[in-house]
């Protein structure tokens, strides 16, 4: 009499919804954990672009001046001729508008398709320049005559935000 041995070929349906059930429950603990850190990463690249302009107005400031003998007290990202362009190689997503005093920075603005940050007082220092200072944004747009705008989808209508930045309903005319 011989011993004959059945092999079994694949799995059984409970196994392979145990291994689903295993994946599910994962992916489930991870990815908002993946979610969460893609966010802190933007958010961090954003501080570290903000803090590189805030270095390069300052040695902008003292370069401008000591070459032209000129008083600079704004520089913003326009080519509009009123105002000082920065020299620097930055996102295209990101803007700024600094205003200065004697030197010192008294107004810094900066903002990307994501975040804004603005600071003001006398003087502006570059320890200010921290999360907690970040407001969060979507589909913003500024320029350097002041005009701040967000769709903000309110009754399907576009809004602007002023520079208090509370929302404010316009029609398309205006815009």
């Amino acid at each position: 009499m011989g011993f004959v041995m059945k092999f079994k070929n694949g799995f059984t349906l409970i196994e392979l919804i145990v291994v689903i059930a295993i994946i599910a429950l994962v992916s489930i603990l991870a990815i908002p954990n993946v979610i969460s850190i893609y966010h802190e990463a933007r958010l961090n690249s954003f501080l570290d672009e903000a803090k590189s302009i805030y270095r390069n107005v300052e040695t902008s400031y003292n370069s401008d001046f000591l070459e032209e003998t000129i008083k600079v007290d704004r520089y913003c990202d326009s080519d509009a001729s009123y105002v000082r362009k920065l020299k620097l190689t930055k996102p295209d997503d990101i803007a700024y508008d600094i205003e200065l005093n004697n030197g010192e920075i008294i107004k810094f603005y900066v903002v990307n398709d994501r975040y804004q940050l603005l600071l003001s007082g006398s003087p502006v220092k570059i320890s200010d320049i921290k999360v907690n200072n970040v407001q969060e944004l979507n589909n913003f747009e500024y320029d350097c005559n002041g005009n701040y705008g967000i769709y903000c989808n309110v009754n399907n209508l576009p809004c602007v935000v002023v520079p208090s930045f509370d929302y404010v309903i316009v029609n398309d005319s205006n815009l």
